[in-house]
């Protein structure tokens, strides 16, 4: 076995793996202006390390490695604007084709470095999959199409508040909640009804299965919740109302945003119970959409100017 080709082929994998991370960088991640001069950098000489490992490999003949070093970054623009055409062409070389931007391309870089360039890109999406994340965002769909500002109010919620027991009434409540609102984690899957023994403890079931209580096989859900509910309204004095009002506010967005329109509505009885109990008008959606619709305008109109400077 010949281990110094074993080692250029490793040489060649280690290439591949650090060319993907330096594009992963530049494309899942956010880069501000002054970094960017570093981060390209970063990937050209990633680029430049697996041309050089393929030469070695005996793929092509050889590379321009003065064209991937650091200055000459306007002549590479250039070179790529002026020979897209050529690059997604088939396996022809570009000097065949008719004279134009496709040999002007051909002139600064060897057709040899263009092949190697689309073979390292492939390889590139292949090491992306690969190395893909494998979880998914906990939120379901429904929530990435309403306004961040809205977002941000569901997500304040999630963790229920201090200093009331582990089974206090408001938890029942909340366990619901974070099922409307998340995927149950270690099911992956949305749970749609307040039962289902899915979903651990975070995102578990609010009451008994109903063939265990007697309510038959699938009676509708949101009778039994109402009387959770009531047992909730029935302990307001024992919840801090920062929390409350933070509560009320979260199941009011989820009782005008949510795709389902059972759970819409119940949520939306919810905002309103809880909204009466504090001798309030409930919003209307539009009033809503106005105070928390991304715009610090709208923010300012419902607002105390003693907490808002």
């Amino acid at each position: 076995m010949d281990m110094s080709r074993i080692d250029l082929q490793n040489k060649e994998f280690d290439a591949v793996k650090g060319l993907a991370e330096q594009y992963r960088r530049i494309t899942m991640t956010a880069v501000v202006d002054d970094d960017y001069p570093e981060v390209r950098h970063g990937y050209e000489t990633a680029m430049s390390t697996l041309l050089a490992a393929v030469v070695a490999n005996g793929r092509m003949k050889s590379f321009n490695e003065e064209y991937f070093k650091e200055g000459n970054s306007e002549a590479r623009r250039k070179d790529r604007e002026a020979g897209a055409e050529g690059i997604a062409q088939a396996d022809v070389p570009p000097w065949r084709k008719e004279k134009g931007e496709a040999q002007d391309y051909a002139e600064s870089v060897n057709y040899e470095a263009t092949k190697a360039w689309q073979d390292a890109e492939r390889a590139i999406g292949e090491a992306n999959e690969r190395a893909a994340p494998t979880a998914r965002f906990v939120a379901q769909d429904w929530t990435s199409y309403i306004p961040m500002m809205q977002q941000t109010v569901l997500f304040g919620i999630v963790r229920g508040p201090d200093g009331v027991p582990k089974y206090h009434p408001c938890k029942s409540i909340l366990r619901w909640y974070r099922r409307c609102l998340l995927l149950s984690a270690l099911d992956g899957e949305v749970i749609d009804n307040p039962w289902d023994p899915r979903g651990g403890s975070f995102t578990g079931p609010s009451m008994p299965m109903p063939s265990d209580t007697g309510m038959g096989d699938n009676p509708p859900w949101w009778v039994p919740m109402q009387e959770e509910m009531s047992r909730f309204m029935q302990t307001m004095d024992q919840m801090p109302i920062h929390f409350w009002l933070h509560m009320m506010h979260a199941v009011e967005i989820m009782g005008v945003h949510h795709s389902d329109p059972d759970i819409r509505s119940w949520w939306t009885y919810v905002y309103e119970r809880m909204a009466h109990a504090m001798h309030l008008y409930p919003e209307n959606e539009h009033q809503l959409n106005r105070r928390l619709g991304d715009t610090r305008e709208g923010w300012l109109e419902r607002s105390d100017p003693a907490i808002t400077k």
